[in-house]
């Protein structure tokens, strides 16, 4: 499916309607929301903020060493984002969840369904209790980006830097 939205018509626009609004686990899309909790809380503070690598052969051979956000972001390393989750612990995140009205907001699989091999590799964001639908994660963002959330301009803006690929200079 696709959800297309303009926010100056306030419009949308979708392709296989039903399934844009059937929420499903949210996998590494969650990573734009645990990077935002990350940068609010003081776990990681810039881009640039490293969490060492505890020396675990993981399937993902970027994900073998100690990573930058950026870096972890680039690659969706799940132990990363597994360990800036935990650090800023089940009640903030569930608040934080509930203030951006994030899918049905269900953490409680904390530690994950075990659809991974090894613990840090799972999560409540992987196949397991939090659902979000592609249309929530559309108005999710639209909030975000559009400055109606609680996180700060600053937070945003690494957020949005760590997130492009790309850049075009005509």
């Amino acid at each position: 499916c696709a959800v297309l939205y303009s926010p100056a018509k306030n419009q949308y626009i979708f392709y296989n309607k039903d399934m844009c609004q059937t929420q499903v686990s949210p996998y590494s899309t969650f990573k734009i929301v645990s990077t935002l909790i990350g940068l609010n809380n003081g776990i990681i503070h810039s881009k640039d903020s490293t969490i060492g690598y505890d020396e675990t052969t993981y399937p993902i051979d970027a994900w073998n060493a100690d990573l930058t956000l950026e870096e972890a972001f680039k690659s969706s390393c799940i132990w990363y984002f597994r360990k800036v989750i935990d650090k800023v612990g089940i009640d903030q995140v569930q608040y934080e969840l509930n203030t951006l009205q994030y899918g049905d907001r269900d953490i409680s699989e904390w530690e994950g369904s075990d659809c991974n091999p090894l613990p840090e590799l799972n999560g409540f964001w992987l196949d397991s209790s939090l659902k979000i639908s592609p249309k929530e994660q559309v108005d999710v963002l639209n909030s975000i980006f559009n400055n109606k959330t609680q996180y700060s301009l600053d937070n945003i803006a690494t957020l949005k830097d760590i997130m492009q690929t790309e850049t075009h200079k005509d």
